[in-house]
């Protein structure tokens, strides 16, 4: 599975922004991106990368623009 490679410590700031951005929950966000929110919180620690699936799931619900990302 093909995965994000954000610049250093951008991962960690991501999900937080679209969060506030969008006035969603965790579950919700977690619910958007077809994960569990633990991975989500791996994903907010940096200990994993978010997986391309997730993040296009973001863009196509959430409609981010490329920009942004």
């Amino acid at each position: 599975m093909p995965r994000v490679k954000f610049l250093q410590s951008r991962q960690s700031i991501f999900p937080w922004k679209v969060k506030e951005e969008n006035n969603i929950d965790w579950p919700n966000f977690a619910r958007i991106c077809n994960v569990n929110r633990r991975t989500l919180l791996d994903w907010r620690r940096d200990k994993y990368q978010m997986s391309y699936a997730s993040l296009q799931s973001l863009r196509n619900k959430l409609k981010i623009p490329v920009k942004k990302i």
